[in-house]
């Protein structure tokens, strides 16, 4: 089963990192009539109720530098905001490409169900998951609560699996989560750790708000997903970025 996800990216020369990619979503964020897609929050300039859904648009950071990117109905969003050219004027100096390489990009989300009643000879798809942010605070608690390693190992894939089902959920538009999305709910989604011991080398990182612990793991999964898609925490801000291995 599969289902096609379109892309769009802005490519710039605004200089980027994970220091203060935040504050350029918030300066985006506070443009006049600015859609809720460009800051995930129900009110102007992203300062209201957080909005529990899978962000459409997402901020990135490539070679040291800013990328923004839409996925399916928010890619009219973000040419609208291109052609105002409010980023210019908010970023001096800034070059913004509209199309890079071909443009609108289409690219397949296949869920593969388990054979033989659930055993797997060969997971088809590996990936590497780059800043991969899998727990709140609460969920951190519980992952150091557990006395064996192997315990923590199964509650990262199990919080995997989890996350890219939110992924998968949140990049099918209208039309295909109304045609196949209670199909897709009874399939499994398998997840397996290829090297559990890049858990425990982690780091943690430390706000005003939180202590959260970061990864970057290998893993293999039965669902295809679009390489440079994100997954788990802060995925808007660039984080839990996925690229495909084979």
């Amino acid at each position: 089963m599969q289902f096609i996800v379109k892309t769009l990216s802005l490519e710039t020369n605004i200089p980027a990192d994970f220091d203060n990619i935040k504050k350029m979503r918030n300066t985006i964020g506070n443009i006049k009539n600015i859609p809720d897609h460009f800051h995930n929050h129900n009110n102007q300039g992203g300062k209201g109720e957080y909005i529990y859904a899978y962000p459409q648009i997402h901020y990135t950071i490539v070679n040291k530098v800013l990328k923004i990117t839409a996925y399916n109905q928010s890619i009219a969003k973000l040419i609208a905001l291109y052609e105002s050219n409010e980023i210019v004027r908010l970023f001096k100096e800034a070059k913004v490409e509209k199309y890079p390489l071909q443009g609108v990009q289409e690219h397949y989300v296949r869920i593969d169900a388990l054979q033989n009643g659930g055993g797997f000879t060969q997971v088809p798809y590996s990936y590497l998951a780059h800043h991969y942010i899998p727990f709140n605070n609460n969920e951190y608690d519980i992952y150091k609560s557990f006395s064996n390693y192997m315990g923590r190992v199964a509650y990262v894939q199990q919080k995997l699996a989890k996350h890219i089902q939110y992924v998968v959920t949140g990049l099918m538009d209208a039309d295909i989560k109304n045609t196949i999305q209670k199909e897709i709910s009874h399939i499994p989604i398998y997840v397996e750790l290829e090297d559990i011991d890049a858990i425990e080398k982690a780091p943690l990182l430390h706000d005003e708000l939180a202590t959260v612990i970061e990864m970057r793991l290998r893993f293999r999964t039965n669902i295809l997903l679009p390489t440079k898609v994100a997954i788990g925490n802060d995925v808007a801000l660039g984080k839990g970025q996925i690229e495909k291995l084979k």
